[in-house]
């Protein structure tokens, strides 16, 4: 990593407010990860999804994150994966459970983060807008920067 690039990474983590720098947990034991926080264009950012909750957390069946970037000091959502139909909820047992996304030459230069909607109590083998889930929530990954040149393992 040049120097400039680190100048630029903690003039980043110093003049963003916290709420584009830190994740935000679900209010029940849900939260995402992603995998570094420096990203190229064409890199493969893993997302964990860490269910801490005793029973089951529902995903949606398609678009089951949200990528949102850092715009006018607030996040506004990407456009979001093109789904003909919602797709069967994802359930996520107590544990750990993996999605990804590759960022684009159109995210270079990118503050942004993910986001991931779920829902608890719902029924199993059904879309999840009609399990019947007892309520939703939504957790948020930490800021993550997409750059144009390579940046090494940062994490």
């Amino acid at each position: 990593m040049t120097l400039r690039n680190l100048l630029l990474l903690l003039a980043c983590l110093v003049i963003l407010p916290a709420s584009a720098r830190d994740a935000v947990a679900g209010p029940d034991g849900v939260t995402v990860t992603t995998s570094r926080s420096l990203y190229v264009p064409g890199d493969t950012v893993e997302i964990t999804v860490q269910n801490s909750r005793k029973d089951s957390i529902f995903l949606a069946g398609c678009a089951s994150y949200q990528v949102e970037l850092f715009v006018a000091e607030q996040y506004i959502p990407s456009r979001a994966e093109h789904c003909v139909s919602e797709g069967q909820a994802v359930e996520v047992k107590t544990g750990t459970h993996t999605l990804t996304f590759v960022p684009t030459p159109e995210n270079t230069g990118s503050i942004m983060r993910i986001a991931v909607p779920y829902g608890w109590g719902c029924s199993s083998g059904m879309a999840l807008s009609g399990a019947r889930c007892t309520d939703f929530a939504t957790a948020y990954s930490k800021m993550v920067r997409v750059n144009k040149k390579s940046s090494g393992d940062e994490g």
